[in-house]
């Protein structure tokens, strides 16, 4: 599953399984806010207990590639918006975590996965 790397500011509700202001920064330097609960964010240390802020991680999907920077939705797979609605980012290339197993091909349908260049297309899942 691919992941964008953001960072855990502010515990919005401690009670299990707690509600989390996370916050992604662009390729642009522009500061995103998205709120959801703990286990969306894929850190099963982080807890009420741990010191913020942190990095945490959002699965998300490629939309587009363009050159270093990388566009992807963190609407799939679990809906993680603005509180506006926004689920598109343009982000870097650094930014960007694959923690797919070798038996799992992390790709959106018809479009190109940043982790395997560029120039190959992305196979169906």
């Amino acid at each position: 599953m691919l992941r964008v790397v953001c960072q855990a500011v502010r515990w919005l509700d401690d009670e299990f399984p707690g509600t989390l202001e996370v916050r992604l920064t662009d390729a642009h330097g522009t500061v995103w806010s998205l709120v959801d609960k703990a286990p969306v964010f894929i850190d099963p240390s982080l807890t009420p207990e741990v010191v913020l802020p942190v990095d945490v991680e959002v699965a998300c999907e490629v939309v587009r590639v363009d050159g270093e920077s990388v566009t992807v939705s963190t609407a799939r797979p679990w809906g993680v918006a603005t509180a506006d609605g926004f689920d598109e980012f343009r982000v870097t290339l650094h930014q960007l975590v694959d923690g797919a197993t070798d038996d799992e091909v992390t790709v959106v349908s018809g479009r190109r996965d940043p982790s395997r260049g560029a120039e190959e297309p992305v196979a169906e899942a």
